[in-house]
């Protein structure tokens, strides 16, 4: 446990994404700590994630086995931390084929589509109440686990990254869209336009709302659902083309916040401009392959497209159905460090009102 213990201590003062951020101000783009009794090599730029993730891809395609992934994944029977080799391949392809591929999220979309209406209308209620909120059997004989085992492996495995990741996103993107009020009326009258006010945001209203992308896309960029990307390690050596030397059993830590904050790569990285994905940036997405955005890391676009139909749908219906009703006072948000995990979600009271 002496890994997460060494994460909250970092982080103690700030939040250790803005640490390492401050410290790859001064040592540079790629820099050496150690967490505990590990030795951690430390990306913050796009040139060395996307080096490391083209590469250097094989050689830091194992996750490390520490005590607290054995603790808390079932000895690692979660195939998001289980260590190269057979298991975590077949693991991988049943998720892909399995869970995420376009025919299974096509046979599921009509239970989606009810969860989400259930849940958007629990939300409606407890706002105009209290006004501000407070497949089949699987049988895989890759390995010594048994079928229970991976059964609920795997289902918390997709709790954790799905649940988790759309909660953040949406909860930072409603703050974003609440103190820009002006990119709010552009996302709705975008709504008006291309869906109207008879019927609800379906998946094939997506790829018109163009606009409405454009703030998933810049709230990622700003808020990252993962702000650090952890659970790699080198399984040989091998030399950056820096001359930056790694030796075999070295962890990695890519800085996703950093360097989606490099002024390099994008003018004005701090402020929230969703135009700049209708402009410079319009063919830059987070699906892995562009290293200037990877708010999900670099692997497993299915699930990344699979998060972003959801969080579109999610946020979409939120546009259609509030308004701010701040006026000109701004939400104001915290950052909190959570032991389970490294995302960072606000921490503040706001108020909708039903249109």
């Amino acid at each position: 446990m002496a890994y997460c213990w060494s994460f909250y201590l970092f982080g103690a003062q700030q939040l250790t994404h803005k640490t390492l951020g401050t410290m790859a101000d001064k040592h540079g783009p790629i820099f050496t700590i150690k967490l505990g009794s590990y030795k951690v090599l430390v990306l913050s730029s796009l040139e060395m994630a996307k080096e490391c993730f083209t590469v250097h891809d094989k050689a830091f395609s194992t996750r490390p086995c520490v005590t607290a992934s054995k603790l808390m994944t079932y000895n690692s029977a979660m195939f998001g931390f289980a260590p190269h080799g057979p298991y975590w391949r077949e693991m991988r392809k049943f998720a892909t084929i399995e869970l995420l591929s376009n025919q299974r999220l096509e046979l599921l979309k009509d239970t989606r589509t009810s969860e989400l209406e259930t849940a958007t209308r629990k939300v409606y209620k407890l706002w105009s109440r209290e006004g501000c909120p407070k497949g089949g059997v699987l049988d895989l004989k890759v390995s010594d686990y048994d079928s229970d085992t991976i059964i609920k492996a795997t289902c918390l495995n997709r709790i954790l990254a799905a649940g988790d990741s759309i909660m953040v996103a949406l909860t930072w993107a409603v703050s974003l869209l609440l103190n820009n009020e002006m990119e709010l009326k552009k996302a709705q009258d975008e709504l008006d336009t291309h869906v109207g006010k008879d019927r609800k945001v379906e998946k094939s209203d997506i790829k018109k709302l163009v606009y409405l992308q454009a703030i998933v896309r810049e709230t990622m960029r700003l808020y990252p659902p993962s702000p650090i990307i952890t659970l790699r390690a080198a399984m040989e050596e091998c030399t950056f083309s820096c001359g930056y030397h790694i030796p075999a059993g070295t962890h990695l830590i890519v800085n996703t916040w950093k360097i989606q904050r490099d002024g390099c790569v994008w003018p004005d990285p701090h402020d929230f401009k969703p135009e700049r994905f209708l402009a410079s940036h319009k063919d830059v997405d987070a699906k892995g392959q562009n290293y200037e955005l990877i708010p999900f890391g670099s692997s497993l676009a299915l699930r990344v497209v699979h998060l972003a139909r959801l969080l579109h749908l999610t946020l979409f219906q939120c546009c259609f159905s509030f308004k701010s009703s701040c006026g000109h006072d701004r939400v104001h948000w915290t950052h909190k460090f959570k032991s389970y995990s490294t995302s960072s979600s606000p921490n503040s009271t706001f108020r909708y009102k039903a249109l």
